[in-house]
This record gives structure tokens, C-alpha cells and sequence, in this order.
């Protein structure tokens, strides 16, 4: 659920106070098919809004899913 995602978000936050990092999520797609997904997809989307010094990137392995993400207007990343 998005508060399991608020800690890890933290601790991505506190690990860039002391080294740069990237952080790479894969398979992102697949979060549209779990309970609350969108909401989670949202709060990501915010949480990486506002950490501006950490660079994000995105993958996944089923295009059309990905395409949705970032396509679709009903989506937290459109």
C-alpha cells in the first residue's frame, strides 16, 4: 500500500544525504495489478516529484503496459 512505499521512499531520501544515487525500479507496469495500485503509482509519482536531486528510471518488459503508464490521461504519470 502507499504508506509501505512512504518508508522506502524515506530511506531512498536519506541514502542520497550521503551518496548520489539512481534509483531504477523494473517491471513497473506491474504495479497497475495489484490492490491500489494507481494510488501507489500516484504517491510515487509525487514522492519522486519532490526528491529532485535523485534521478528516477522506469522499466518494464510489456511495452503496451508501459505505454499505458505514461499515455493513457486516467494514469498517475500521464
Amino acid at each position: 500500500p502507499p504508506s509501505g512505499l512512504h518508508a522506502v521512499m524515506d530511506a531512498i531520501e536519506k541514502l542520497s544525504e550521503s551518496a548520489k544515487l539512481v534509483v531504477v525500479l523494473d517491471e513497473v507496469q506491474a504495479l497497475r495489478r495489484i490492490e491500489s495500485g494507481d494510488a501507489l503509482l500516484g504517491e510515487l509519482r509525487g514522492r519522486m516529484q519532490r526528491q529532485r536531486d535523485i534521478p528516477y528510471i522506469l522499466a518494464g518488459s510489456v511495452r503496451h503496459e508501459m505505454e499505458k503508464l505514461f499515455l493513457l490521461p486516467d494514469s498517475p504519470f500521464f
